[in-house]
């Protein structure tokens, strides 16, 4: 598993960026019918995926979220490898949180190239993101104060089936039979504390008011990263199925039924800028940044 070199990543200053910023070579797409990939699964059968994506800096400064894709632009090699797609999250309470999200970003979309369809692809996805820290936390280490975070959903698709992994509080979400669910869990304080309600040791009250509820527990750059959720089967995709990833920012000022209405409702591209401009309507005080990618399958055949 070879990662990046890092040194060039961490030159980048962190604070350039305006509104809608985009990372590099981004993908997009104007309408239903426009951009799509057909990906082949067997002889007689395959999906149509179609995506969309949109972030906004919101009241921030600066864009410290990242995401990208895999190669989505050849119908061949997405059937035989399957399509991957991250969204990293940079801390702004730490420094260099745009670089660490790109870097999470364009590592993990490297590293998937090498998954092993035998293997439990959630488990391969969960060693990408160790191997990923492992990198961070040792450049960014002061003793045991982590200096540079970021968090990671990386989702794959290979045949019709979904795989995932992730760190910290970026969600990912199907939406299916008009219904929409949270499929990972957040690594904060408050879940930390939720748990505890089960063994007495505080109130859901007591976790719905702590001051540090939104802190995280888990994310890339913690020097002991002993948290990383994965996928233990595949997901299987069932035709009409679509995947969000999204960061706090989206989920914070939009509700989860909101969210499913505005998806439901248009095509990914033009679903994904609804959200974004929902969220910036909701006109939170320090809107956070915000990104969100959609991936709808269809079937075709």
């Amino acid at each position: 598993m070879t990662l990046k070199n890092i040194s060039s990543i961490f030159s980048h200053d962190s604070k350039s960026g305006k509104n809608r910023e985009q990372p590099p070579e981004p993908v997009t797409e104007t309408g239903f019918e426009d951009n799509y990939v057909d990906l082949k699964f067997d002889e007689n059968h395959a999906m149509r995926i179609r995506m969309g994506n949109a972030q906004d800096q919101g009241a921030r400064p600066y864009q410290e979220d990242s995401f990208g894709y895999s190669n989505i632009t050849n119908g061949d090699i997405v059937s035989s490898r399957g399509i991957t797609a991250v969204l990293s999250d940079g801390m702004g309470g730490l420094s260099n949180g745009k670089a660490v999200s790109e870097y999470v970003v364009s590592n993990a979309i490297s590293l998937t190239s090498e998954l092993t369809p035998s293997a439990n692809m959630g488990m391969q996805l969960a060693n990408i993101i160790l191997a990923i820290n492992k990198t961070i936390s040792e450049k960014f280490a002061d003793g045991a104060r982590s200096t540079a975070g970021a968090t990671a959903i990386v989702i794959h698709i290979y045949k019709n089936k979904l795989s995932w992994a992730c760190v910290g509080d970026s969600r990912l979400y199907v939406i299916r039979n008009n219904g929409i669910y949270q499929i990972n869990e957040d690594h904060d304080y408050m879940n930390t504390m939720l748990r505890g309600v089960l063994k007495d040791e505080n109130t859901i009250e007591d976790a719905r008011t702590d001051p540090q509820k939104a802190s995280l527990t888990a994310f890339v750059g913690k020097e002991e990263l002993s948290l990383v959720d994965y996928s233990k089967h595949e997901f299987d995709i069932i035709p009409g199925d679509t995947f969000m990833l999204c960061s706090d920012g989206v989920y914070n000022a939009v509700s989860s039924e909101h969210l499913k209405d505005i998806i439901l409702s248009a095509a990914p591209q033009k679903a994904v800028e609804m959200i974004a401009d929902a969220v910036l309507r909701a006109s939170l005080p320090g809107q956070d940044n915000l990104t969100a990618m959609l991936i709808h399958c269809g079937r075709i055949n």
